[in-house]
């Protein structure tokens, strides 16, 4: 019997985490009705980080900018974690 690979592609999970940070920064201001889409990737790509075992977690900032039409802008920052509850037999 082979072993599964312990660790996860870290190429996969930094595009991934990328992805996340780029949906929290581009879409969570606007109406969340208009974000269905984006909302369900957003939680597909959580997911199947979850899946590899790893725990991930954000934080968002406000930052106020009278040069952008909002007037504010969040500032993300998507953290993965490893490995979350691994127990190998």
């Amino acid at each position: 019997m082979a072993l599964l690979k312990i660790s996860p592609d870290q190429e996969k999970v930094e595009k991934t985490a990328a992805r996340m940070k780029e949906i929290i920064e581009t879409t969570w201001l606007r109406d969340p009705h208009l974000n269905d889409d984006t909302a369900l990737e957003f939680r597909q790509l959580k997911e199947g980080l979850e899946n590899m075992g790893l725990t991930v977690t954000w934080n968002t900032n406000i930052v106020f900018d009278k040069n952008i039409p909002l007037g504010m802008r969040l500032q993300a920052e998507v953290e993965v974690w490893t490995p979350r509850n691994t127990t190998i037999h």
